[in-house]
């Protein structure tokens, strides 16, 4: 009796991963694209504007700068870090967006997302 419930659970997650699988498949898909060919997609109030990718972006002019990582539980140190402002990102897409938006959402394809005042993208060596 045991061995049946164990036959009967085992298929039902089976069932429910090949499930999750399908409906997933769409995003890992699209996951999959941005690692092999990374890039920034700048959307406006649920519209795309484009998506620029890495060598555009590198195109723009890179910038060393120097910040503090803080992170729970761990001291915190100084890093030096090689980048393209914010501002320029969206400069280069559409420029009139600096006016427009009131915040940018930079959200990234792990998940993790943080939102940025317009005034904090337009400071100089912030993001």
């Amino acid at each position: 009796m045991k061995s049946k419930w164990l036959v009967i659970i085992i298929v039902v997650l089976v069932i429910v991963v090949g499930v999750l699988a399908f409906i997933n498949r769409e995003q890992l898909a699209g996951k999959r694209a941005l690692i092999e060919n990374p890039g920034i997609m700048i959307t406006h109030q649920g519209a795309e504007l484009a998506t620029v990718y890495l060598e555009e972006i590198r195109g723009l002019g890179e910038e060393e700068f120097d910040i503090v990582l803080r992170s729970s539980g761990k001291p915190p140190r100084d890093l030096t870090l090689t980048g393209v402002p914010l501002k320029a990102l969206l400069q280069k897409v559409d420029a009139s967006l600096m006016e427009r938006a009131s915040q940018v959402v930079v959200r990234a394809i792990d998940g993790y997302s943080v939102a940025y005042t317009m005034e904090e993208v337009l400071l100089d060596d912030h993001i």
